[in-house]
């Protein structure tokens, strides 16, 4: 909940913040207190250690116990919770006794396979609860004599057909609302309801007591916390659960395993309650790590050639190669050294003593091209790289555009950058490109033609095993066309904020460490963006692209303009459909399928899911609603929108009076 954002950092309730990710698993003791015994140096452990997903963590001993010969981390990791809550609820708590029914709900999640290793170690007959008829499967193979579908409203009656009308001896619970107390009046005389959920415990939520009036108890279980609040139990059921895991009563569960580089899928498949058992993040495989790349350290006896390197972004980018090393750079531009910035540029180099040496070439000529090229040959110093930077604009709508006007554009970039392929195979080729065609853009579809045929130039040239990397540049800060044409402010409006230079140039190293063959590099401003091009007309675009709502680009203000301006009954509706189509994305159902009437539960909405409808309310609807005032809603869509319409009106009405 926490990792995902659907809890704030410091979390109610006791919950531990971030800084202690993780509340079980299995490694090796390094350090032990003065007063520990029975434990060493070196021995390997499972247990409760919240922060688990950290290097090395502190706990209790009584907390932990070591893992039986034989046994795998991995395999040990998926024991602790599981099984101690298990063992104490039903074996301390409910005191489950052979040939009596336990009811177990989410039988295929970790618990509820725990629940079934137990029941049959002690003779129980087990009725489970699962949400597809694939976990139905499992269930029954797990041991279950009857298997329904607690997502069902009738799931109560179906195991009260099954039992006779007599009902369930023992109820190990994890549902809540309404669903819970349909369970609690299947309790049989004497019968035993242990809680496992938090949602109405910690909403407070009222009790309908009649269902326990047959001489039945209720125990509420939290076994995070029992370890601290009672250690001396904590060890007896501990040591009670590793006698049976020894003796093979108590087997490791079944499980997905995520290496911990992958740990973000491992949250995301608990999430949406994908999983059967446990999930594991292993250690036990090398992690990839990618290091911060050192400086890079170019060749000082070869030659760089940089085309369009006499001004704006290209001479920037000379700079930064004599930075790291270049003293041989070649610049080459139409205008060589008459260039306006030219010979300041190459003051400043060979003050640095570097060799700079401007050439004036138009690279789309073939004969003048190959000149460069063997002229830098004849130097002595190898050519190392070839940076394409030159470029030419001439924006339009395309049915402005005549065959000119396009070859204009489309010459110094693609034609220049065929002619360097040809020229220079053994050098690495890195060609500017933009984000321009990425994004799109109506008036340069010449220059997003002559990008993108450039990139599939280099993609093309790394194919044949060559060196090549095309990097698509977003605005660019200080130097270039951006600055020269003063147009920052308006690049910021658009939702690309121009960036600095040197900043640009350091990513771009990056990806020369990496070897990548293509990249976009760039700031955006996704929120910006969304108003000038909505997702729908850029798929590819829609997973960063902010959240739509009806079909267009969310903006809370009109929202909160169209609620103010419309009849009660409307506003309900606008409303209503809003959450519809959040639940919807979070179930991953269309939304004409969602009920909004029917209870969220009965479509497998559990916790996490609801934490993550709140995070999308805080973010989407600036609401900071209380948590027990929405679990206090009749748990629909319909419900939930009745729960937030009043404050999203007092909303409404508030924007709307406020000046400007």
């Amino acid at each position: 909940m926490v990792v995902t954002g659907l809890l704030p950092p410091v979390a109610e309730d006791g919950v531990p913040s971030e800084a202690f990710l993780g509340l079980e698993g299995a490694g090796v003791i390094t350090a032990v207190g003065d007063h520990v015994t029975g434990l060493s140096v070196g021995d390997r452990v499972f247990g409760f250690f919240p922060g688990a997903f950290a290097s090395h963590v502190r706990t209790s001993a009584a907390a932990v116990r070591p893992i039986p010969d034989g046994m795998s981390f991995t395999h040990a990791a998926t024991l602790p919770v599981a099984y101690f809550t298990v063992h104490h609820s039903l074996e301390h708590l409910a005191r489950l006794r052979p040939g009596e029914t336990l009811l177990a709900h989410g039988a295929v999640g970790g618990v509820g396979l725990a629940a079934a290793h137990y029941s049959r170690f002690i003779g129980a007959r087990l009725i489970a609860t699962v949400g597809t008829p694939a976990k139905r499967d499992l269930a029954a193979v797990a041991g279950a004599e009857c298997t329904v579908d607690s997502r069902s409203a009738s799931f109560a009656d179906e195991i009260r057909r099954h039992t006779g009308g007599r009902g369930v001896d023992v109820i190990l619970n994890s549902l809540s609302g309404d669903a819970a107390a349909r369970s609690r009046e299947l309790l049989a005389p004497c019968g035993r309801f242990v809680e496992l959920g938090k949602r109405d415990v910690l909403a407070n939520q009222r009790l309908l007591q009649k269902a326990l009036a047959e001489n039945t108890a209720l125990f509420v279980v939290d076994a995070a916390n029992i370890l601290w609040q009672n250690h001396a139990h904590t060890e007896t059921v501990f040591d009670e659960v590793l006698d049976r895991v020894r003796a093979g009563h108590y087997p490791p569960l079944p499980h997905q395993i995520y290496p911990a580089h992958r740990v973000d899928d491992a949250f995301r498949l608990m999430q949406h309650s994908k999983h059967i058992g446990k999930v594991v993040v292993g250690l036990d495989d090398p992690v990839p790590v990618h290091p911060l790349p050192r400086p890079l350290r170019l060749d000082g006896d070869g030659t760089y050639l940089i085309t369009g390197g006499l001004s704006g972004f290209g001479a920037e980018t000379a700079r930064r190669l004599a930075e790291r090393g270049a003293r041989h750079l070649a610049l080459a531009g139409r205008r060589g050294p008459q260039a306006p910035e030219a010979a300041a540029l190459l003051e400043s180099l060979r003050a640095q003593g570097d060799h700079a040496r401007a050439y004036a070439t138009d690279i789309t000529d073939p004969a003048a091209a190959r000149a460069l090229i063997d002229d830098i040959t004849a130097t002595g110093h190898p050519l190392r790289c070839v940076i394409h930077a030159a470029m030419h604009l001439d924006d339009a709508a395309l049915t402005e555009l005549d065959d000119d006007r396009v070859r204009a554009v489309l010459a110094p970039k693609w034609g220049g950058a065929l002619m360097l392929d040809a020229l220079c195979p053994d050098a690495e080729l890195i060609v500017y490109s933009s984000l321009s065609p990425h994004i799109g853009n109506p008036r340069q579809s010449n220059y997003a033609a002559a990008n993108l045929a450039m990139e599939a130039l280099v993609r093309h040239r790394r194919a044949a095993g060559r060196p090549g990397l095309a990097v698509a540049w977003g605005a660019i800060d200080r130097v270039g066309y951006v600055a020269r044409n003063h147009l920052a402010d308006s690049a910021t409006a658009m939702g690309f904020p121009p960036v600095d230079p040197r900043d640009a140039l350091t990513a771009m190293e990056g990806l020369m460490h990496r070897q990548a063959d293509r990249a976009i590099v760039a700031r955006i401003d996704w929120q910006v963006l969304s108003l000038i091009v909505p997702p729908g007309e850029r798929p590819r675009l829609a997973a960063v692209l902010p959240t739509t709502f009806e079909g267009s680009s969310w903006e809370l203000e009109k929202f909160l303009q169209q609620l103010a301006t419309v009849t009660s009954t409307e506003a309900a509706s606008l409303v209503e459909d809003f959450f519809a189509s959040m639940t919807a994305s979070i179930l991953h159902m269309p939304p004409e399928d969602l009920d909004r009437h029917r209870p969220l539960q009965e479509y497998g909405m559990d916790s996490l899911m609801g934490l993550e409808m709140l995070a999308k309310v805080r973010t989407h609807l600036k609401q900071e609603l209380p948590v027990v005032e929405l679990l206090h809603s009749d748990d629909s869509v319909h419900g939930i929108a009745d729960t937030f319409l009043p404050h999203l009106l007092r909303q409404a009405r508030t924007t709307t009076q406020t000046p400007g």
